[in-house]
């Protein structure tokens, strides 16, 4: 009979705190325990958790009756509905989490904060190379220790700037590649195997790399940087310089109006591991993945393409990073600058009188 008390008791509970209700009240006579009530709520939805910040119990005394009174303070965090709340069973992966501006953020209910702390931690490399400005996440936990074994997490994103900002500044950065590409190009309508080496060229000979703002970068990596313009699109295509993942998302914007697959990827220079490294693969019409290094050769007078479309395997030479976060493969060499320089060989005086620039498609110094 205790337990049919307790269970209806919990239902109450749970339909209170479901419609925020600060307070609910229980007849003495039916009353067990505070903490009884919640634990039999939260076994039948541990999701329950999300909403509650703290709680406490009072009896009250109104003539010769008297009742027990739970009073629920509710998280500033808490969701707008239950069912924004993961219920983690042991079996959950970050794989979900990829929206198209930004990753969503993670309202659960889990026995085991620890290893969804991991598994984040263990993705931060892929939300690096997925979205533009991200920097890391924050993740806090609550508990209750007496009515429950599940913890609360709240994860939400760290960003080098807000969100609208570094939308804008894509905005201001795709706009100001569409420009670059009418000077690039002129009129001429160039194969899309070369269009990744023209990109390449421009940046190369155009930006300067930002020393000082990668040393606090190198210094601090997670933390926001008091100048951010470097570490975006907007950095190289709208002021002319930047540091590394300036140019990686500055050479994926110029793709992006092209209409080029591109990706960025986060790894290692070998010669200095100490920082981490961001550049990216281009597919062309054949299918085919290229390593793309935009950064290289940025401080020489001319073009370096020692890290030009590379397959994995000569990419390895001077880079590292895991593979696993990254299924496709680069085998391709299609794009390679033999091949482009051959093409403008051949076709350069046409485009040139189309009004193509000469110093993006034959540089006066190139770099091997």
């Amino acid at each position: 009979m205790m337990g049919l008390f307790v269970e209806t008791l919990s239902d109450r509970l749970t339909a209170a705190i479901e419609a925020h209700q600060n307070s609910i009240q229980f007849d003495t006579a039916s009353f067990v325990s505070m903490d009884a009530v919640f634990k039999c709520a939260l076994r039948k939805d541990p999701r329950l958790l999300a909403y509650l910040e703290s709680y406490e119990g009072n009896y009250l005394t109104q003539g010769i009756k008297r009742s027990y009174q739970i009073t629920i303070k509710y998280s500033p965090d808490a969701p707008s509905s239950i069912s924004d709340v993961i219920l983690d069973s042991g079996s959950w992966t970050p794989a979900g989490l990829y929206g198209k501006a930004a990753p969503f953020p993670v309202r659960m209910v889990t026995k085991n904060p620890d290893r969804i702390d991991k598994l984040l931690e263990q993705e931060m490399d892929r939300f690096i190379a997925s979205y533009e400005g991200i920097l890391g996440y924050q993740l806090s936990r609550t508990e209750f220790g007496k009515i429950s074994e599940y913890y609360f997490l709240n994860v939400n994103y760290d960003y080098i700037l807000d969100i609208p900002q570094i939308s804008a500044m894509r905005t201001s950065a795709e706009t100001q590649a569409r420009t670059i590409w009418k000077h690039i190009l002129g009129n001429a309508e160039v194969a899309q195997f070369a269009l990744p080496f023209l990109a390449f060229s421009y940046l190369t000979q155009e930006c300067a790399y930002d020393q000082r703002a990668f040393d606090e970068v190198a210094d601090n990596p997670r933390q926001k940087p008091t100048d951010p313009v470097p570490s975006l699109s907007y950095g190289p295509l709208v002021q002319k310089r930047g540091i590394c993942a300036g140019f990686a998302w500055a050479f994926k914007r110029m793709m992006d109006v092209k209409g080029i697959p591109c990706r960025c990827v986060t790894g290692y220079l070998k010669e200095d591991k100490s920082v981490g490294h961001i550049w990216n693969l281009v597919q062309l019409n054949d299918g085919s993945w290229q390593h793309v290094d935009a950064t290289t050769g940025i401080h020489l007078d001319g073009v370096d393409v020692s890290c030009f479309m590379m397959t994995d395997n000569q990419m390895k030479a001077t880079h590292e990073w895991d593979e696993k976060l990254y299924d496709v493969p680069a085998r391709g060499m299609n794009g390679a600058y033999d091949r482009v320089e051959m093409y403008f060989s051949a076709n350069g005086a046409k485009f040139l009188s189309d009004g193509a620039q000469k110093k993006y498609m034959f540089p006066d110094n190139i770099y091997e």
